[in-house]
């Protein structure tokens, strides 16, 4: 087999690799028009002419594919801050110009959109982090105890308040250097991609935030 059927047959392998795949349609087609490109020539200095951007259309189909998969993938587990990088860059992917400038895009929202994960999952980390500390305040503020030591669970529980407040503060001013304006909202974690990590039952979430609201007067 001289060069040329080698190179033939090299593209045809790269194009079947991605055939009946419907995850890589776009890859498929790419290749298969690359392939097609290359089998079409009867000497290599020809396919030189021919392949124009092919290769950089494969490159820019197979960024779109993976990207759908992600979008399906988040869109089928409620994700919708995590899904957002690939909805940003499928909707941007048919204008760029190559490969470099795909990766720009993508390393641009791929950025912009982890720091917008960072700052939802506060929400979660700061409320849902501290049920533990909500327990101990119900535990010490309901806790029936002689009169001697009434002061001292007294006290534990306010140390718990002040611990809920004080984690609530530095949050918030550690995500404005990011976000500005950012606010802890406890109900964000109500919404699916938060709440089934949640080990409790819905109502007494409910209950509880309720509760936190109260404590840090928000």
């Amino acid at each position: 087999m001289d060069l040329l059927e080698k190179y033939k047959a090299y593209y045809a392998v790269r194009a079947k690799r991605y055939a009946g795949n419907s995850n890589y349609k776009h890859t498929f087609e790419a290749e298969q028009r690359l392939s097609e490109a290359m089998q079409s020539c009867s000497s290599l200095e020809e396919f030189r002419e021919r392949i124009g951007n092919l290769n950089e259309q494969c490159a820019l189909a197979l960024i779109k594919d993976q990207y759908l998969m992600e979008l399906a993938h988040f869109q089928k587990h409620h994700e919708n801050i995590r899904v957002k990088e690939a909805e940003r860059v499928l909707a941007e992917t048919d204008s760029c110009n190559g490969v470099q400038d795909a990766m720009k895009l993508v390393g641009r929202i791929s950025s912009e959109v982890s720091t917008m994960i960072s700052m939802d999952e506060s929400h979660a980390d700061t409320f849902l982090g501290n049920l533990h500390v909500m327990e101990h305040y119900l535990i010490f503020s309901n806790a029936e105890v002689p009169d001697q030591y009434k002061h001292l669970v007294q006290e534990n529980a306010e140390q718990k308040r002040n611990a809920l407040i004080e984690t609530m503060v530095n949050a918030e001013n550690n995500n404005n250097a990011w976000q500005q304006h950012w606010t802890l909202h406890p109900d964000v974690c109500f919404e699916q991609r938060h709440f089934r990590h949640c080990p409790i039952s819905a109502e007494h979430l409910h209950e509880l935030r309720l509760l936190y609201k109260t404590l840090v007067n928000r």
